[in-house]
């Protein structure tokens, strides 16, 4: 595995693709031109050996808005002048400990959907100002507590200013309005039923089970359920997500499951793609972007397949460190080796 290509997450900016490190404190670009992986920072006073610091990312505009994993505060970094702010993100009991997972930018506000955290957050990206909707998560809480699971993971549709977003706790769809901030739960298959994801093909929602091979067509009105061709119990969650693309197809990449699937528009069968595990599969604009369990960086951008492996051992990430040694290098807890054998961690710090 690579360390630094492990990551849950990705944003697009022109023809720059932002990814950050799960288990890094640092941050990389691809440029869809000409391939080239560059690093391009990382998040002051914050140790490099940092794990999910960081749980989603935006970008807007010149800026990059990071929205905190188990970090206490939102990010946001110039593109033009390298400059950064932060606003605190205030402390609440949590079942785990990744505050979240899922974010958008509606207007000028940033929306955060609680992964183990118990509201969505609203931040205005102008002033600082942070508010706390608690009480739409409410009713899940003790379940949460109760059996230590999240309420989100990353997958969410955004549709006609409304955000719909799949529970991992039980069988239901929260359908948020992002203006007014009010909301509707929709019960959606059976009590025993559990998300990993949402997508929408312009018509219906297709949603991904947490804990088995199914899945679930809904159009808020009823539902379909497509059983998947392999059985058994696996460790959580058994897919990434779920995903439609631009041809109306439907992919359900494989986490912990076994196998991705697939179905065509206007067919009713889902077949088999691979095997591979994937950390992360998402469908930004018009570029389809996965991460395998090997560090394998995969990006899809008008029917070509380009593939990017960011070795630790890379040369431009121990120049990185050595010249922002004092900046990034900070000792917070036991350092474990990484790019950086322990002597030469020690000659930085």
């Amino acid at each position: 595995m690579h360390d630094i290509s492990k990551t849950e997450c990705c944003c697009k900016v022109a023809d720059q693709l932002y990814f950050v490190c799960q288990n890094r404190n640092i941050f990389y670009s691809v440029d869809m031109k000409s391939n080239e992986c560059k690093i391009v920072g990382a998040i002051p006073d914050e140790a490099y050996d940092s794990f999910r610091l960081v749980g989603d990312i935006n970008g807007s505009g010149e800026e990059l808005v990071f929205a905190p994993g188990r970090g206490q505060y939102v990010w946001i970094f110039n593109l033009l002048d390298n400059n950064w702010k932060k606003i605190k993100i205030r402390d609440e009991e949590m079942a785990g400990d990744v505050r979240f997972l899922s974010s958008c930018i509606h207007g000028k506000k940033l929306y955060m959907f609680g992964c183990y955290y118990p509201a969505i957050v609203v931040v205005d990206l102008d002033d600082g100002t942070v508010s706390y909707d608690k009480e739409v998560l409410s009713h899940l809480t003790e379940i949460a507590n109760e059996k230590k699971e999240s309420y989100f993971r990353k997958d969410f549709v955004k549709e006609e200013g409304k955000v719909y977003l799949a529970s991992c706790l039980n069988n239901q769809i929260l359908e948020y309005d992002l203006d007014g901030g009010s909301y509707l739960w929709h019960t959606v298959g059976d009590k025993y039923d559990r998300f990993s994801g949402i997508a929408y093909d312009g018509c219906s929602f297709w949603i991904s089970s947490r804990v088995q091979g199914k899945i679930l067509k809904w159009d808020k009105h009823g539902f379909l359920t497509y059983l998947l061709n392999k059985g058994g119990k696996c460790s959580l969650p058994a897919f990434t997500g779920i995903l439609t693309d631009k041809d109306g197809c439907v992919l359900v990449p494989n986490m912990n499951y076994g196998a991705s699937f697939k179905k065509k528009k206007n067919e009713e069968v889902f077949y088999e793609m691979d095997s591979r595990e994937y950390f992360f599969y998402k469908i930004i604009e018009d570029v389809i972007v996965k991460v395998d369990r090997k560090g394998e960086i995969t990006y899809v951008k008008d029917d070509v397949e380009n593939t990017i492996v960011v070795n630790k051992e890379d040369k431009k990430i121990i120049e990185f460190l050595k010249l922002n040694s004092k900046k990034y290098l900070n000792v917070k807890s036991l350092y474990a080796e990484t790019e950086l054998e322990l002597p030469e961690f020690m000659d930085l710090i």
